[in-house]
């Protein structure tokens, strides 16, 4: 698979994951909100063979822990 449109996704689920936290944390908990994550997949065209499902777990958990 493409690399750069499959971590795109993950990216934008995570910003989505992130954003709901806010809205449901309530006023007590001090969730951040200066984190600005962006993408940069050098070469565009990167392609890899990977399990697609677990890469996608992999991603994800480090998103979220470095947001946190």
């Amino acid at each position: 698979f493409e690399v750069w449109p499959y971590l795109s996704g993950v990216l934008k689920e995570a910003n989505l994951a992130a954003s709901h936290r806010r809205l449901s944390s309530g006023s007590g908990n001090h969730s951040r909100t200066d984190v600005h994550l962006h993408l940069d997949v050098s070469p565009p065209e990167l392609t890899a063979h990977a399990d697609a499902e677990r890469l996608h777990q992999v991603v994800a958990n480090l998103i979220d822990n470095a947001v946190k």
